[in-house]
């Protein structure tokens, strides 16, 4: 089985924030609604109410961990996977395919194409860094774990994704990025079944409403 797990926060949403949002899951759903043996659940956290998200067809998996008093968003967003994988009950051969819901696919996404045929795969990343660069985050791609990865469209075994270090429950290990986090834990995969696609067909807009493809 193939989950994606879309994750979303309507705290502060301005209306192109929402229309980005609307925009992204349609495309999501579309490109996906013919790939067998796959689920789609957006996961928002801000607790459980009616909101837009609702009107999709699909699962929508609402959490509270937006209200944990701590800046670092890519915690929060990694409980919020840690939470929908209990809730689920997503079993350990699962192919879970995390992605940022504000984000583009490409309708020809080489990452998409590549789920068609996931023998011997456990895993689709791409590594490198998410630096700022003249007001921008701009991902520059690396061939090195260390430098950690982009987690805005990523692919993984179940078993794998619960073997990530989960933070405390103080945060006192909030220095470790998650994007490293992510990172660190295909050092236990075998190098032949991870992927590193040269684009991962996908249009995104870290920290501002402005896309580029990636």
């Amino acid at each position: 089985m193939i989950y994606f797990l879309v994750t979303t926060c309507l705290s502060n949403s301005t209306l192109t924030k929402m229309g980005q949002y609307n925009k992204a899951i349609n495309k999501l759903l579309k490109l996906t609604k013919n790939i067998p043996n796959t689920k789609c659940i957006i996961i928002e956290n801000n607790g459980k109410r009616k909101t837009f998200l609702n009107e999709y067809d699909c699962d929508i998996f609402y959490t509270k961990n937006n209200n944990i008093k701590h800046r670092n968003i890519g915690l929060k967003e990694l409980k919020d996977i840690f939470d929908c994988i209990e809730a689920y009950q997503i079993n350990e051969e699962d192919f879970v395919v995390k992605i940022t819901g504000r984000y583009l696919l490409d309708s020809n996404s080489k990452f998409i194409k590549q789920l068609y045929n996931l023998k011997d795969i456990d895993c689709i990343i791409q590594y490198g860094s998410l630096p700022k660069i003249n007001g921008r985050y701009i991902f520059k791609k690396s061939n090195k774990i260390n430098d950690g990865c982009f987690t805005g469209l990523i692919g993984m075994r179940c078993k794998y994704i619960k073997k990530i270090k989960q933070y405390k429950k103080d945060f006192s290990d909030s220095h470790i990025w998650v994007e490293k986090k992510w990172a660190n834990v295909t050092n236990l995969i075998d190098k032949n079944k991870i992927i590193i696609p040269k684009t991962l067909g996908i249009n995104i807009c870290p920290g501002s409403y402005t896309y580029y493809f990636m």
